[in-house]
């Protein structure tokens, strides 16, 4: 990936550590997702905040206290997805009796695996092929130097802030979407995802205010004032990536609807448009404008993922039995 020398072994250190802890994050995911199938999405959420505030307590005792970098970093990110996927299993099974595996449901059922592999394949090659095309403008950024890669995860962290919102918001449209289709109510289906997009631009211009009134002082907890460079460069990738929210927002409202539709292998697809947005990025905005480049991935990446998502959709939905008994005018609202 062309990283440079000079944080060439704090890097791997860190994804050692995650790579060596991915049983928490699936733990965490796996017991996440069935309460949220059965109604309860407080409770990951508080769950997911409990795990970001202790994963700051521990950040602070591993790298201040014990003086062990990245690598401090990681294994703390590990512990509190750790515990955090330990207590929601713990209240799933205390709260939900319905949920409590017994003995005899130990033994495989090849009918109730196949069903889970279709879903989940197509998912998990959805993510991957995101997160490939995002290495390949890794490695363009790192073809840039060090303040380029320190500007762009710093503005991915403050970012992924706002984006969380986003992704929130799908999964809830996504356990709604799946639950309305199997109870046959396609009318709530297609207000749902209305209603979801809606709210989630509304988001949208309050993140780019807040990001424009206030990035300039978030860039500082990455950027010393004389570090002025490395302060201007996440400034421009915050302002550029602040007005391609509401592609963000396009993307997560249809994504997850399509997927709680039951239409993963649609959804995969959107995530073969994602990588090539971001290697097209990484080909030739990296090379003609530099960092400026970089900046657009998120951009590019979204916006032919929406194309294809959006037309997706609507074609999809015009095929529901509900579709075709509503007035044309309600159908242009």
């Amino acid at each position: 990936m062309q990283t440079p020398k000079e944080i060439w072994q704090e890097a791997y250190d860190y994804i050692f550590v995650i790579f060596a802890g991915i049983a928490a994050t699936m733990l965490y995911n796996i017991a996440a997702g069935i309460l949220r199938a059965v109604g309860d999405s407080v409770t990951p959420l508080l769950a997911l905040i409990g795990s970001s505030v202790l994963n700051v307590v521990l950040d602070l005792l591993f790298i201040l206290g014990f003086h062990m970098g990245t690598m401090g970093a990681g294994l703390a990110t590990v512990l509190s997805q750790a515990i955090s996927g330990g207590i929601c299993f713990w209240y799933m099974f205390r709260k939900y009796e319905m949920l409590r595996i017994r003995k005899d449901e130990w033994a495989i059922t090849f009918d109730k695996m196949k069903a889970l592999l279709g879903q989940g394949i197509p998912m998990a090659l959805q993510f991957s092929l995101t997160a490939v095309g995002a290495i390949v403008l890794q490695v363009a950024v790192n073809g840039l130097g060090a303040v380029c890669v320190a500007a762009m995860t710093a503005g991915g962290r403050i970012l992924s802030i706002f984006i969380m919102v986003f992704d929130s918001f799908g999964l809830a449209i996504s356990t709604y979407c799946s639950q309305n289709v199997g109870a046959m109510r396609y009318d709530r289906v297609r207000k749902g995802i209305r209603t979801c997009y809606k709210m989630m631009l509304s988001c949208c211009a309050a993140s780019i205010v807040i990001i424009f009134t206030g990035g300039k002082y978030m860039a500082l907890l990455f950027a010393k004032p004389e570090e002025v460079e490395l302060h201007s460069q996440i400034l421009t990738f915050l302002h550029i990536n602040a007005l391609a929210l509401p592609l963000s927002a396009t993307l997560g409202t249809f994504r997850y609807g399509l997927q709680g539709m039951g239409y993963s292998f649609t959804a995969m697809f959107a995530g073969v448009a994602e990588m090539l947005g971001r290697i097209v990025t990484a080909g030739i905005f990296v090379v003609l404008w530099g960092f400026t480049g970089v900046c657009f991935g998120h951009m590019a990446a979204w916006l032919l993922a929406d194309i294809f998502l959006v037309i997706s959709y609507f074609r999809i939905i015009r095929k529901m039995p509900c579709y075709r008994d509503i007035p044309k005018q309600e159908k242009d609202t």
